[in-house]
């Protein structure tokens, strides 16, 4: 507990005493400014909550809701024996007694905390000072380059109005300034280095998310090189506005959809691979007449690519591709499969570069719910990866994604060979069991059946093995990635 602060340290001795006086009543919902300028309600319950355990934690948050100079008048007035500090007084009287203020004056210095966030302008005279104010201590605080000012400064504004502030600074200045946050004002460092999460962190929604799910956002948002985090930075980034002018109810069940329902998750994984190549030779082709392709027998070359490992496995494509559709190479497709690891690349039995594409494609369309559904690829436990043709008129996957789908088909090829093709008994029950301590999913194509989250976990576990990805990948999945690390050899 601080007790730094002599005014504090004396509030601290009389904070139990209950708040009475001529007039008083019991609080109604108080209509307060809430960030960004929106007015909203605040619900009857948040002024009648009970007490937050400490009075320096009840000070802090009172600080964050409304301001310092708010939270300043009511400290000054506990000096007062006829007007002791109650830990329990409401938001909307501290309200009355002090503007909605983060302002960055000298006699809000000693506050804990520091300066806490500032709301938007209103419209009195009083406000309106106030805010020039600080925006000319601001400017020239940068002017000056003192940068642990301009920490201190920066800290006093809304959460939508820091990031236009950085965006006007050089990157330099913006690196020295960083350096300056760091430690004594980290929030301002947090919105430097990953302002979605810095904005995220500022909703009260997020303040009501039971700890294990803040765990969860944080990893889902702080990843600097993984695919996933850029894409629920992206979506939440887009929701902020919105979340923003939102109830806290609203906002916590917002943020805890993010987690569950996949509307923030990218469709794939399509992390860059970075596993080194097997070194492979190719031999062949060696003709084969009337072979039967998925859905149409054709005549076929068939090549055998063999790795440096000792794995061999064969490659047959039709003599003649159909027209109006193109397919990988045989050249792609041996190069795919020397990014597998050699646990992988050894239960492939043959690859086939299927001639028409999936004739399974509506059933699978019905299944998803996704009209026009294409296959790409597919593999079950007997060791058969098919790659499937597209019209020429759609571009065909680069080399990194067609490994990582390479990586995803013979997840499937492994799993069903491992644990069996019933997915409610054995180890795929242990999996599912590690989905659930996770709640969240590396993919929205994850979230299809268990199978599936097999395979796109499989993909983040090896394509990004041995870079930072993977370290963020295992604090988003770690269940999974933990059961991989046994399983997976």
């Amino acid at each position: 507990m601080l007790v730094d602060n002599p005014l504090e340290a004396r509030i601290l001795r009389r904070g139990t005493q209950r708040m009475t006086g001529p007039g008083r009543s019991p609080e109604k919902p108080a209509r307060m400014e809430a960030p960004g300028g929106t007015t909203t309600r605040r619900p009857a319950a948040a002024d009648s909550a009970p007490p937050v355990a400490g009075l320096t934690a009840r000070i802090l948050e009172l600080q964050r809701q409304v301001g310092n100079q708010a939270v300043t008048s009511r400290l000054r007035h506990a000096i007062a024996p006829s007007r002791p500090f109650e830990p329990r007084c409401t938001t909307s009287q501290l309200m009355r007694d002090g503007d909605l203020d983060a302002g960055a004056g000298p006699q809000d210095a000693s506050l804990p905390g520091g300066v806490a966030t500032a709301p938007s302008p209103s419209p009195t005279d009083a406000e309106a000072a106030r805010v020039a104010k600080l925006n000319a201590d601001y400017d020239a605080a940068v002017t000056a380059k003192d940068w642990p000012q301009v920490a201190r400064l920066l800290n006093a504004y809304n959460a939508d109005d820091i990031p236009k502030k950085l965006a006007l600074l050089k990157p330099a200045d913006i690196q020295a300034l960083d350096a300056a946050a760091q430690g004594s004002y980290d929030r301002v460092h947090l919105f430097i280095v990953q302002p979605v999460m810095a904005a995220v962190h500022d909703l009260a929604g997020w303040k009501k998310l039971p700890p294990g799910d803040q765990s969860i956002l944080d990893n889902m948002l702080g990843g600097a090189t993984n695919k996933l985090s850029q894409s629920v930075r992206t979506a939440l980034g887009a929701q902020l506005p919105t979340l923003q002018t939102q109830s806290e109810g609203d906002q916590t069940r917002a943020l805890q959809a993010v987690i569950t329902g996949g509307g923030a998750l990218p469709y794939l994984v399509t992390d860059t691979v970075s596993t080194p190549q097997v070194e492979h030779t190719l031999s062949g082709p060696t003709a084969r007449k009337g072979f039967a392709f998925d859905g149409k027998t054709a005549d076929a070359n068939e090549w055998v690519v063999k790795f440096k490992d000792g794995v061999s496995i064969p490659i047959v494509a039709p003599k003649a591709p159909t027209p109006g559709f193109h397919n990988h190479t045989v050249q792609e497709t041996a190069d795919a499969l020397g990014a597998l690891p050699k646990a992988s690349r050894q239960l492939i039995t043959r690859v086939l570069l299927n001639p028409v594409t999936n004739p399974q494609d509506p059933f699978w369309a019905g299944q998803y719910r996704t009209p026009n559904f294409h296959s790409y690829m597919t593999a079950g436990a007997a060791g058969v990866v098919t790659i499937y043709p597209d019209k020429a008129s759609a571009p065909l996957p680069g080399a990194s994604d067609m490994k990582g789908r390479v990586v995803h088909e013979t997840g499937h090829t492994w799993a069903y060979k491992t644990w069996g093709e019933d997915k409610t008994k054995g180890k795929w029950l242990d999996w599912k069991k590690a989905m659930d301590k996770d709640r969240v999913s590396v993919s929205g194509y994850a979230l299809a059946d268990v199978a599936e989250d097999v395979s796109e976990t499989l993909v983040a576990y090896v394509t990004t093995k041995g870079s930072p990805a993977n370290d963020e990948y295992r604090k988003i999945v770690p269940n999974r990635f933990s059961m991989l690390d046994t399983e997976y050899r």
